[in-house]
Protein backbone atom coordinates (compact mmCIF):
# COMPACT_ATOMS: atom_id res chain seq x y z
CA UNK A 1 0.00 0.00 0.00
CA UNK A 2 1.43 3.37 -1.01
CA UNK A 3 1.18 6.31 1.37
CA UNK A 4 2.03 9.98 1.04
CA UNK A 5 2.73 12.04 4.15
CA UNK A 6 3.40 15.75 4.55
CA UNK A 7 5.55 16.42 7.62
CA UNK A 8 6.86 19.40 9.52
CA UNK A 9 10.11 19.38 11.46
CA UNK A 10 11.21 21.93 14.05
CA UNK A 11 14.53 23.68 14.39
CA UNK A 12 17.16 22.44 16.82
CA UNK A 13 19.63 25.00 18.18
CA UNK A 14 23.00 23.68 19.31
CA UNK A 15 24.71 24.93 22.43
CA UNK A 16 28.43 25.67 22.32
CA UNK A 17 30.45 22.49 22.81
CA UNK A 18 34.06 21.56 22.14
CA UNK A 19 35.37 19.22 19.48
CA UNK A 20 38.95 17.98 19.53
CA UNK A 21 40.67 17.13 16.25
CA UNK A 22 43.17 14.32 16.71
CA UNK A 23 46.09 14.45 14.30
CA UNK A 24 49.86 14.08 14.30
CA UNK A 25 50.48 17.82 14.60
CA UNK A 26 48.67 18.17 17.92
CA UNK A 27 45.14 19.26 18.82
CA UNK A 28 43.01 21.99 17.34
CA UNK A 29 39.78 23.23 18.89
CA UNK A 30 36.60 23.46 16.85
CA UNK A 31 33.55 25.24 18.18
CA UNK A 32 30.03 24.09 17.42
CA UNK A 33 27.82 27.18 17.43
CA UNK A 34 24.07 27.69 17.37
CA UNK A 35 22.28 29.70 14.72
CA UNK A 36 19.38 31.88 15.87
CA UNK A 37 18.50 32.72 12.27
CA UNK A 38 17.30 29.19 11.52
CA UNK A 39 13.63 28.63 10.80
CA UNK A 40 11.44 25.52 11.00
CA UNK A 41 11.50 23.47 7.83
CA UNK A 42 9.16 20.97 6.19
CA UNK A 43 9.67 18.08 3.83
CA UNK A 44 7.71 15.86 1.47
CA UNK A 45 7.71 12.12 2.08
CA UNK A 46 6.27 9.21 0.14
CA UNK A 47 6.55 5.51 0.91
CA UNK A 48 5.73 2.25 -0.83
CA UNK A 49 5.89 -0.92 1.27
CA UNK A 50 4.86 -4.54 0.99
CA UNK A 51 4.57 -7.28 3.61
CA UNK A 52 4.39 -11.01 3.03
CA UNK A 53 3.87 -13.80 5.58
CA UNK A 54 3.63 -17.46 4.62
CA UNK A 55 0.62 -19.43 5.77
CA UNK A 56 2.74 -21.70 7.98
CA UNK A 57 4.37 -18.68 9.67
CA UNK A 58 7.91 -19.72 8.74
CA UNK A 59 8.72 -16.90 6.31
CA UNK A 60 8.15 -13.16 6.58
CA UNK A 61 9.29 -10.49 4.08
CA UNK A 62 8.98 -6.70 4.31
CA UNK A 63 10.51 -4.66 1.45
CA UNK A 64 9.96 -0.91 1.20
CA UNK A 65 11.00 2.12 -0.85
CA UNK A 66 10.68 5.76 0.20
CA UNK A 67 11.65 9.22 -1.05
CA UNK A 68 12.06 12.47 0.89
CA UNK A 69 12.52 15.96 -0.48
CA UNK A 70 13.51 18.93 1.68
CA UNK A 71 13.18 22.37 0.04
CA UNK A 72 15.34 23.54 2.96
CA UNK A 73 16.99 21.50 5.71
CA UNK A 74 19.12 22.58 8.67
CA UNK A 75 22.44 20.71 8.57
CA UNK A 76 25.89 21.02 10.21
CA UNK A 77 28.27 22.98 7.97
CA UNK A 78 31.94 23.79 8.54
CA UNK A 79 33.28 27.34 8.22
CA UNK A 80 36.88 28.52 8.41
CA UNK A 81 37.31 31.95 9.97
CA UNK A 82 40.99 32.72 10.04
CA UNK A 83 42.64 29.95 12.06
CA UNK A 84 39.35 28.92 13.64
CA UNK A 85 37.12 26.08 12.48
CA UNK A 86 33.43 26.47 13.29
CA UNK A 87 30.60 24.01 12.88
CA UNK A 88 27.26 25.76 12.56
CA UNK A 89 23.77 24.58 11.68
CA UNK A 90 22.90 26.11 8.31
CA UNK A 91 19.94 25.90 5.95
CA UNK A 92 20.75 23.78 2.88
CA UNK A 93 18.48 23.87 -0.19
CA UNK A 94 17.11 20.99 -2.25
CA UNK A 95 18.03 17.96 -0.17
CA UNK A 96 17.05 14.61 -1.72
CA UNK A 97 16.93 11.26 0.08
CA UNK A 98 16.01 7.92 -1.51
CA UNK A 99 15.70 4.92 0.79
CA UNK A 100 15.14 1.21 0.27
CA UNK A 101 15.00 -1.58 2.81
CA UNK A 102 14.44 -5.31 3.06
CA UNK A 103 13.87 -7.33 6.21
CA UNK A 104 13.38 -11.07 6.33
CA UNK A 105 12.52 -13.55 9.03
CA UNK A 106 12.81 -17.29 8.52
CA UNK A 107 11.80 -19.78 11.22
CA UNK A 108 12.11 -23.33 9.89
CA UNK A 109 11.49 -24.85 13.34
CA UNK A 110 9.98 -23.53 16.54
CA UNK A 111 13.33 -23.18 18.32
CA UNK A 112 15.39 -21.47 15.60
CA UNK A 113 14.97 -18.20 13.69
CA UNK A 114 17.21 -16.09 11.44
CA UNK A 115 16.44 -12.44 10.66
CA UNK A 116 18.69 -10.59 8.20
CA UNK A 117 18.06 -7.00 7.07
CA UNK A 118 19.45 -4.48 4.59
CA UNK A 119 18.93 -0.70 4.36
CA UNK A 120 20.09 1.63 1.60
CA UNK A 121 19.94 5.42 1.45
CA UNK A 122 21.10 7.73 -1.31
CA UNK A 123 21.55 11.39 -0.31
CA UNK A 124 22.16 14.32 -2.64
CA UNK A 125 22.56 18.01 -1.81
CA UNK A 126 24.89 20.98 -2.21
CA UNK A 127 26.52 22.62 0.81
CA UNK A 128 28.56 25.85 0.61
CA UNK A 129 31.66 23.62 0.52
CA UNK A 130 30.81 20.61 -1.61
CA UNK A 131 28.37 18.58 -3.64
CA UNK A 132 27.31 15.53 -1.66
CA UNK A 133 26.37 12.29 -3.44
CA UNK A 134 26.44 9.59 -0.79
CA UNK A 135 25.24 6.00 -0.64
CA UNK A 136 24.68 4.45 2.76
CA UNK A 137 24.65 0.67 3.12
CA UNK A 138 23.46 -0.81 6.40
CA UNK A 139 23.12 -4.56 6.88
CA UNK A 140 22.82 -6.89 9.82
CA UNK A 141 21.71 -10.24 11.10
CA UNK A 142 19.94 -11.68 14.12
CA UNK A 143 20.02 -15.39 14.99
CA UNK A 144 17.89 -16.94 17.73
CA UNK A 145 18.13 -20.38 19.35
CA UNK A 146 15.27 -21.12 21.73
CA UNK A 147 15.57 -24.70 23.03
CA UNK A 148 13.18 -25.32 25.94
CA UNK A 149 14.21 -23.14 28.89
CA UNK A 150 17.22 -21.65 27.09
CA UNK A 151 17.41 -18.53 24.94
CA UNK A 152 20.48 -17.74 22.82
CA UNK A 153 20.43 -14.58 20.67
CA UNK A 154 23.17 -13.18 18.44
CA UNK A 155 22.93 -9.76 16.73
CA UNK A 156 25.38 -8.21 14.29
CA UNK A 157 25.42 -4.83 12.49
CA UNK A 158 28.02 -4.29 9.77
CA UNK A 159 30.04 -1.05 9.47
CA UNK A 160 28.43 1.90 7.70
CA UNK A 161 29.10 5.55 6.93
CA UNK A 162 26.41 8.20 7.37
CA UNK A 163 26.46 11.78 6.12
CA UNK A 164 24.90 14.93 7.55
CA UNK A 165 25.87 18.27 6.07
CA UNK A 166 29.67 18.38 5.77
CA UNK A 167 30.24 15.64 8.33
CA UNK A 168 30.55 11.92 7.72
CA UNK A 169 30.03 9.57 10.66
CA UNK A 170 31.61 6.12 10.50
CA UNK A 171 29.90 3.44 12.54
CA UNK A 172 32.06 0.41 13.22
CA UNK A 173 31.11 -3.23 13.47
CA UNK A 174 28.97 -3.98 16.52
CA UNK A 175 27.81 -7.32 17.83
CA UNK A 176 26.11 -8.66 20.92
CA UNK A 177 25.27 -12.13 22.17
CA UNK A 178 23.02 -13.11 25.05
CA UNK A 179 22.37 -16.37 26.84
CA UNK A 180 19.39 -16.70 29.17
CA UNK A 181 18.10 -19.59 31.23
CA UNK A 182 14.56 -19.49 32.61
CA UNK A 183 13.25 -21.65 35.42
CA UNK A 184 9.73 -20.96 36.66
CA UNK A 185 9.73 -17.31 37.76
CA UNK A 186 13.52 -16.98 37.79
CA UNK A 187 15.98 -16.25 34.99
CA UNK A 188 19.78 -16.02 34.79
CA UNK A 189 21.66 -14.64 31.82
CA UNK A 190 24.90 -13.37 30.34
CA UNK A 191 25.50 -10.74 27.65
CA UNK A 192 28.55 -9.92 25.54
CA UNK A 193 28.77 -6.64 23.60
CA UNK A 194 31.43 -5.73 21.02
CA UNK A 195 31.44 -2.23 19.50
CA UNK A 196 34.03 -0.48 17.38
CA UNK A 197 34.04 3.23 18.39
CA UNK A 198 32.26 5.84 16.28
CA UNK A 199 34.31 8.61 14.72
CA UNK A 200 33.55 11.68 12.62
CA UNK A 201 35.37 12.96 9.57
CA UNK A 202 35.38 16.22 7.68
CA UNK A 203 35.14 15.30 3.99
CA UNK A 204 35.36 18.53 2.00
CA UNK A 205 36.08 18.61 -1.69
CA UNK A 206 36.52 22.28 -2.53
CA UNK A 207 40.13 23.18 -3.35
CA UNK A 208 40.69 25.42 -0.33
CA UNK A 209 39.20 23.11 2.26
CA UNK A 210 40.85 19.93 1.03
CA UNK A 211 44.12 21.34 2.33
CA UNK A 212 42.47 22.02 5.67
CA UNK A 213 41.08 18.47 5.79
CA UNK A 214 44.50 16.95 5.22
CA UNK A 215 45.99 19.12 7.92
CA UNK A 216 43.24 18.59 10.49
CA UNK A 217 42.48 14.91 9.94
CA UNK A 218 39.82 13.01 11.86
CA UNK A 219 37.28 14.72 14.11
CA UNK A 220 35.96 13.09 17.23
CA UNK A 221 33.53 14.56 19.77
CA UNK A 222 34.09 14.47 23.51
Amino acid sequence: MATSIYNWSGTILYANILIIIKQTFGRINIKVLGNTNLKPYYYYYTNLSYKYASENGKLYLAPSVSYSYYPNKNMPILFFEGDNVIQRMTSVNNVHSLQASMSLSYKPVSWFAIQPFYNYEYSKYQTPNQLVNHSLHNAGLSVQFLPKNWQFIYNCNLPMTMVNGDLYTKMGLNMNATALYKFKSMSVGLEYIYIIPIHHECMLTSKTLVIQRKQFGTISKI
